[in-house]
């Protein structure tokens, strides 16, 4: 993929690298433009120590157009909900991880994606920032470039990409919401079995009921921390396990899978600064009758 920025000067700088800074550009960004040559003055290629001058016409270039030699085509259905020069956004379908792993070469979203782009005759980096479990579904961010995925790494930092997941979770709710702050460590080293430990991570969920019926209840969820099987274990902790969790609910049979899902995903679009925001129903698969 080929990607130009251009910036016309307003005040002087005593160089682009400075200049460039400031409008976020990483470091790696930096090294790319430096090592391809990305980077012209008024239409000649210049290095990042020139000083740029009010008048100017500064330009750079980002010419990407290798895949990733680790992703393989796999044809998998993309439910492609927003895409432009610079992100991506897809309603991810449960049971698919979002990277290759050893177990998972050939079946998650990247291979899809990989096969979806390369289907049209355009190359694909596999830059994923939102990233879900593989049974939980709903909407994940990517960026199509290297600039984009830059400052949008950060906004992850910064908990400035807002996401809230919808669970159908066992039992009835007196308040109709709650914050859970407790830390999750690894049950065991050798496991991928997450537990709340006082020598764990903080962890702060918080949830909303939306609907409530004998037995079940809706949530509204939002976790102001990453961790691992968060919501799992959080909910589990609380005596209200998620219906469908294999892992933390494993007497659950109602519906196929853990009842979780990104069901809305609000940011700041990373180059023009448009506030963003797309919403998704929770799936059938998952719905129990009266929520």
């Amino acid at each position: 993929m080929l990607r130009e920025f251009e910036y016309s000067i307003d005040c002087d700088h005593s160089s682009i690298r400075e200049f460039l800074l400031k409008k976020e550009y990483s470091k790696n960004c930096l090294s790319f433009l430096k090592q391809n040559e990305g980077v012209f003055l008024n239409g000649k290629p210049v290095k990042m120590t020139e000083p740029l001058y009010a008048g100017d016409i500064l330009k750079t270039v980002f010419d990407e157009r290798q895949s990733n030699e680790m992703v393989v085509d796999t044809e998998i259905p993309v439910d492609m909900v927003y895409e432009d020069e610079d992100i991506i956004v897809v309603n991810k379908q449960a049971g698919l991880p979002v990277h290759p792993s050893f177990f998972n070469y050939t079946h998650n979203l990247a291979n899809a994606l990989s096969h979806y782009y390369h289907s049209r005759n355009e190359n694909y980096i596999n830059r994923c920032i939102t990233r879900l479990d593989g049974d939980t579904s709903g909407l994940v961010l990517l960026a199509k470039n290297l600039y984009s995925c830059a400052i949008l790494q950060k906004r992850l930092r910064q908990h400035k990409i807002y996401k809230e997941y919808t669970a159908i979770v066992e039992g009835n709710f007196a308040e109709d919401r709650g914050i859970i702050d407790k830390p999750i460590a690894r049950k065991t080293p050798d496991t991928m079995e997450r537990c709340v430990r006082d020598d764990g991570q903080p962890a702060v969920t918080e949830y909303h009921v939306i609907r409530q019926i004998p037995g079940y209840s809706m949530l509204r969820i939002i976790t102001h921390t990453g961790r691992t099987h968060q919501i799992r274990v959080h909910m589990a902790y609380i005596g209200h396990s998620l219906i469908g969790d294999w892992l933390y609910n494993p007497k659950s049979k109602i519906v196929p899978r853990q009842a979780l899902h990104v069901s809305l995903l609000e940011f700041a679009h990373p180059i023009t600064g448009e506030h963003m925001s797309f919403s998704c129903e929770l799936p059938e698969e998952i719905r129990i009758e009266g929520l």
